[in-house]
Protein backbone atom coordinates (compact mmCIF):
# COMPACT_ATOMS: atom_id res chain seq x y z
CA UNK A 1 0.00 0.00 0.00
CA UNK A 2 1.22 3.36 -0.96
CA UNK A 3 1.97 5.81 2.23
CA UNK A 4 2.12 9.31 1.04
CA UNK A 5 3.36 12.30 4.05
CA UNK A 6 4.52 9.25 6.78
CA UNK A 7 6.58 11.69 9.12
CA UNK A 8 8.34 8.88 10.97
CA UNK A 9 12.13 8.75 10.58
CA UNK A 10 13.45 6.49 8.48
CA UNK A 11 14.69 3.27 10.61
CA UNK A 12 17.25 2.85 7.67
CA UNK A 13 21.18 3.01 7.58
CA UNK A 14 22.81 6.18 7.95
CA UNK A 15 23.87 7.50 4.10
CA UNK A 16 27.03 9.27 3.82
CA UNK A 17 26.34 13.30 2.31
CA UNK A 18 27.78 11.52 -1.21
CA UNK A 19 25.41 8.68 -1.20
CA UNK A 20 22.25 10.63 -0.09
CA UNK A 21 22.76 12.80 -3.23
CA UNK A 22 23.29 9.88 -5.09
CA UNK A 23 19.92 8.89 -4.10
CA UNK A 24 18.41 11.52 -4.24
CA UNK A 25 18.83 12.40 -7.93
CA UNK A 26 19.18 8.86 -9.00
CA UNK A 27 16.41 8.64 -12.65
CA UNK A 28 13.79 6.76 -11.75
CA UNK A 29 13.64 3.71 -14.29
CA UNK A 30 10.23 3.06 -16.36
CA UNK A 31 8.91 -0.67 -16.03
CA UNK A 32 9.59 -2.39 -19.03
CA UNK A 33 7.08 -3.39 -21.66
CA UNK A 34 5.02 -6.44 -21.14
CA UNK A 35 5.08 -6.40 -17.49
CA UNK A 36 2.24 -8.01 -15.17
CA UNK A 37 -0.10 -5.82 -13.21
CA UNK A 38 1.29 -6.85 -9.86
CA UNK A 39 4.66 -5.63 -11.44
CA UNK A 40 3.27 -2.28 -12.18
CA UNK A 41 2.15 -2.15 -8.82
CA UNK A 42 5.63 -2.44 -7.18
CA UNK A 43 7.08 -0.33 -9.34
CA UNK A 44 4.31 2.41 -8.34
CA UNK A 45 4.43 1.73 -4.84
CA UNK A 46 8.22 2.01 -5.14
CA UNK A 47 8.35 5.34 -6.50
CA UNK A 48 10.06 8.20 -4.51
CA UNK A 49 6.98 10.32 -4.10
CA UNK A 50 9.50 12.87 -1.13
CA UNK A 51 11.38 13.51 -3.81
CA UNK A 52 8.93 14.21 -6.66
CA UNK A 53 6.44 16.34 -4.52
CA UNK A 54 7.84 19.98 -2.96
CA UNK A 55 6.45 21.48 -0.18
CA UNK A 56 4.74 25.01 -0.99
CA UNK A 57 7.38 27.76 -1.17
CA UNK A 58 6.93 30.78 1.76
CA UNK A 59 5.49 34.02 1.23
CA UNK A 60 7.62 36.62 2.84
CA UNK A 61 6.10 36.56 5.67
CA UNK A 62 6.69 32.50 5.81
CA UNK A 63 3.25 31.49 5.19
CA UNK A 64 2.63 29.11 2.42
CA UNK A 65 1.11 30.80 -1.23
CA UNK A 66 -2.10 30.23 -1.69
CA UNK A 67 -2.71 31.15 -5.03
CA UNK A 68 -6.35 29.68 -6.90
CA UNK A 69 -5.80 26.38 -8.38
CA UNK A 70 -6.46 26.04 -12.31
CA UNK A 71 -8.37 23.18 -13.77
CA UNK A 72 -5.34 21.26 -13.27
CA UNK A 73 -4.61 21.87 -10.03
CA UNK A 74 -1.22 24.19 -11.50
CA UNK A 75 -0.07 26.77 -8.44
CA UNK A 76 -2.26 25.21 -5.88
CA UNK A 77 0.03 26.65 -3.07
CA UNK A 78 0.33 23.26 -1.55
CA UNK A 79 2.74 21.40 -2.70
CA UNK A 80 4.20 21.02 -6.43
CA UNK A 81 5.37 17.91 -8.23
CA UNK A 82 8.71 19.08 -9.33
CA UNK A 83 9.34 20.00 -13.14
CA UNK A 84 5.43 20.14 -13.68
CA UNK A 85 4.61 22.33 -11.08
CA UNK A 86 1.19 20.34 -10.84
CA UNK A 87 -0.13 20.23 -7.57
CA UNK A 88 0.97 17.45 -5.54
CA UNK A 89 -2.80 16.62 -4.45
CA UNK A 90 -4.84 16.29 -7.47
CA UNK A 91 -5.38 13.27 -9.78
CA UNK A 92 -3.68 15.57 -12.40
CA UNK A 93 -0.41 15.75 -10.89
CA UNK A 94 -0.33 12.28 -10.18
CA UNK A 95 -1.52 11.11 -13.48
CA UNK A 96 1.26 13.47 -15.48
CA UNK A 97 4.31 12.15 -12.95
CA UNK A 98 3.18 8.58 -13.97
CA UNK A 99 3.15 9.16 -17.88
CA UNK A 100 6.42 11.14 -17.88
CA UNK A 101 8.01 8.53 -16.11
CA UNK A 102 6.44 5.37 -18.14
CA UNK A 103 7.32 7.55 -21.37
CA UNK A 104 4.80 9.46 -23.25
CA UNK A 105 4.60 6.85 -26.16
CA UNK A 106 3.40 4.06 -23.58
CA UNK A 107 1.52 5.88 -20.92
CA UNK A 108 -1.34 8.54 -21.76
CA UNK A 109 -3.35 10.58 -19.54
CA UNK A 110 -6.89 10.23 -19.73
CA UNK A 111 -9.74 11.95 -17.63
CA UNK A 112 -13.40 12.94 -17.70
CA UNK A 113 -15.64 15.97 -16.18
CA UNK A 114 -18.00 14.97 -13.26
CA UNK A 115 -20.82 16.97 -15.25
CA UNK A 116 -20.07 14.34 -18.29
CA UNK A 117 -19.82 10.53 -16.01
CA UNK A 118 -21.71 11.57 -13.34
CA UNK A 119 -21.45 7.55 -12.03
CA UNK A 120 -18.65 6.47 -9.84
CA UNK A 121 -17.21 7.46 -6.60
CA UNK A 122 -14.87 10.12 -7.46
CA UNK A 123 -18.02 12.33 -9.58
CA UNK A 124 -19.71 12.10 -5.91
CA UNK A 125 -16.79 14.48 -4.43
CA UNK A 126 -15.07 16.01 -7.49
CA UNK A 127 -15.21 17.68 -10.96
CA UNK A 128 -13.33 15.04 -12.53
CA UNK A 129 -10.30 13.14 -12.39
CA UNK A 130 -7.37 12.08 -14.46
CA UNK A 131 -5.76 9.29 -14.76
CA UNK A 132 -3.00 7.26 -16.88
CA UNK A 133 -3.14 4.29 -19.67
CA UNK A 134 -0.20 2.18 -20.10
CA UNK A 135 0.10 0.17 -22.81
CA UNK A 136 -3.57 0.46 -23.64
CA UNK A 137 -4.04 -2.02 -21.23
CA UNK A 138 -3.66 -1.05 -17.61
CA UNK A 139 -4.98 2.07 -15.56
CA UNK A 140 -2.60 3.58 -13.20
CA UNK A 141 -4.03 5.65 -10.79
CA UNK A 142 -1.84 6.77 -7.34
CA UNK A 143 -3.82 9.06 -6.18
CA UNK A 144 -6.60 6.82 -4.97
CA UNK A 145 -4.10 5.89 -2.66
CA UNK A 146 -1.79 8.84 -1.86
CA UNK A 147 -4.10 11.19 -1.29
CA UNK A 148 -7.83 9.75 -1.06
CA UNK A 149 -8.53 6.45 0.75
CA UNK A 150 -11.05 4.89 -2.26
CA UNK A 151 -9.00 2.01 -2.71
CA UNK A 152 -5.50 0.37 -2.06
CA UNK A 153 -5.42 -0.52 -5.68
CA UNK A 154 -3.49 1.81 -7.61
CA UNK A 155 -3.14 -0.09 -10.98
CA UNK A 156 -5.92 -1.58 -12.65
CA UNK A 157 -6.29 -4.49 -15.80
CA UNK A 158 -9.02 -2.92 -18.11
CA UNK A 159 -8.84 -6.69 -19.71
CA UNK A 160 -9.91 -8.22 -16.46
CA UNK A 161 -13.11 -9.13 -15.62
CA UNK A 162 -11.91 -8.91 -11.88
CA UNK A 163 -10.84 -5.54 -12.24
CA UNK A 164 -14.21 -4.62 -14.49
CA UNK A 165 -16.77 -3.88 -11.49
CA UNK A 166 -14.06 -1.72 -9.30
CA UNK A 167 -13.19 0.10 -12.39
CA UNK A 168 -16.09 0.91 -12.98
CA UNK A 169 -17.13 1.75 -9.01
CA UNK A 170 -14.45 4.40 -9.00
CA UNK A 171 -14.30 5.95 -12.44
CA UNK A 172 -18.29 5.22 -14.00
CA UNK A 173 -18.75 4.61 -17.61
CA UNK A 174 -15.54 4.28 -19.30
CA UNK A 175 -17.26 4.96 -22.33
CA UNK A 176 -17.10 8.74 -21.46
CA UNK A 177 -13.44 8.97 -20.46
CA UNK A 178 -11.03 11.06 -22.87
CA UNK A 179 -7.76 11.07 -24.08
CA UNK A 180 -6.43 14.81 -22.33
CA UNK A 181 -3.75 17.18 -23.89
CA UNK A 182 -1.68 16.43 -20.78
Amino acid sequence: MLEHGNDEPDAGPELSPDELIDQMFKPVQPPPPGVSQQELERWVDSLPWDRMIADPPDDDDGSALDDEDDVHGRRSGGSEFVGSGLSGVTSTGYAVAIADLIGRDRARVWGYSSDSNPLGVISAEYDGTDFVIVDDRYLIDPWLSCVESYTTQVVFDLNSPHDAAEIKRIYGNRLLWEPTNL
